[in-house]
């Protein structure tokens, strides 16, 4: 038996959860701006006593990579590699548009049609990548407007499900494709990434501690760091 906490900070949602072996044991998520410097570490602890579990009775801690929100993948992977260098376990990192799948997953039944999953990546661009029913990759993570003629090989011979909070800036472009489906209601949570995490935690795939980062996709562009996020992250 082992438990692995799980955190998901890539959008403006911030949830977290708890997991055993391969089940959700609980979890809590609020889909707000702004709220992951002051939130996480409450969700966290909040999480673990209404679970009746410490830091000491996990096993490892996963956290989704990227891509997102620079702020927060900063803010999560942060507090993730905090809580690992505290207690002495094992990181584990989920991309985020792969774990995706597992939200639609708990939707409905999926055969054999491809996924595109897309982040909101502001400006007019969305982070995105296409993945079949078994996560695995036909289109690897890419970043930039999501234009038709590209998708329109993928589409040509079977149905393809359009999920993430990047859907709604695109669906004028697809909406009249009669194998397309747009899902916007499916979006990162930290449910989705316990099947992903699992696999990894059986096969001993972790982190360095020392070197892992963020999975950014694009070039990070620093801004202004309010002082709550400075506390967090502890930056001078």
């Amino acid at each position: 038996m082992f438990k692995i906490l799980h955190i998901e900070t890539a959008t403006d949602i911030c949830s977290v959860a708890l997991s055993e072996d391969d089940k959700l044991v609980d979890y809590i998520s609020l889909h707000e701006k702004n709220i992951h410097s002051s939130k996480l570490t409450l969700f966290i602890d909040e999480l673990l006593e209404k679970t009746a579990n410490s830091y000491s009775n996990l096993d490892a801690v996963s956290v989704s990579k990227g891509p997102g929100s620079f702020t927060g993948l900063r803010i999560g992977v942060s507090v993730a590699k905090g809580i690992c260098y505290g207690i002495e376990k094992p990181l584990i990192a989920v991309n985020t548009l792969r774990s995706l799948i597992t939200a639609l997953k708990r939707e409905q039944e999926l055969k054999d049609e491809h996924i595109c999953t897309l982040i909101d990546a502001r400006n007019n661009e969305v982070y995105y990548a296409i993945y079949d029913a078994n996560y695995r990759a036909v289109l690897e993570p890419e970043v930039g407007k999501l234009e038709p003629e590209k998708m329109r090989e993928f589409l040509s011979n079977r149905k393809m499900i359009f999920i993430g909070d990047g859907v709604e800036k695109w669906a004028e472009s697809f909406n009249n494709n009669d194998n397309c489906m747009l899902l916007s209601t499916v979006l990162p949570d930290a449910r989705n990434l316990i099947p992903l995490a699992v696999e990894k935690y059986k096969n001993k795939d972790f982190e360095d501690l020392n070197y892992f980062e963020p999975y950014y996709l694009r070039d990070f562009k620093a801004k202004k760091v309010s002082l709550k996020i400075k506390k967090i992250l502890n930056i001078d």
